[in-house]
């Protein structure tokens, strides 16, 4: 099942080099006023959103990497909660959002679909705009092509 990751380059730079999540993830403590994860000692995570609008709950700005993953249903069954967000229009309203955290030794670079780099802010208004003046693909497993960062 596709499912979607913001992150920074650091992190895309480690997993496209290495092709692997060896040096990524960080440890969490388990907090239910922020979500529903139960989180394990010593283990790091990475975190996944069902749905791709839901990145917007996250800072979408210039130079930050959107990540499509397929991960097996079962897999991510085992690791699904919920994140709580303030809405992403006027920033009031707490959302419950379904989220995944999966630690990165359950993770295979296979599952890694593609990458793109956010060239240009975007929010919520953003969203029906052509998505070349957003957007820079990085990384896509069908061409397995990747282009320096």
């Amino acid at each position: 099942m596709e499912v979607f990751r913001l992150c920074q380059q650091d992190e895309i730079k480690k997993i496209l080099t290495q092709k692997s999540f060896v040096g990524v993830g960080q440890t969490c403590q388990n907090n239910y006023e922020l979500n529903s994860h139960d989180y394990r000692a010593n283990v790091k995570y990475l975190h996944f959103f069902k749905n791709k609008i839901d990145l917007l709950y996250l800072n979408t700005t210039a130079g930050r990497f959107i990540c499509t993953y397929d991960i097996p249903e079962e897999l991510l069954k085992q690791f699904a909660g919920q994140g709580k967000y303030k809405d992403y229009i006027a920033f009031k309203t707490l959302c419950y959002v379904d989220e995944y955290a999966i630690p990165v030794n359950n993770l295979k670079f296979e599952h890694l679909q593609s990458v793109n780099k956010i060239i240009k802010d975007f929010d919520f208004e953003d969203i029906h705009e052509n998505p070349r003046e957003y957007f820079q693909t990085i990384y896509q497993r069908e061409k397995t092509q990747t282009r320096t960062l």
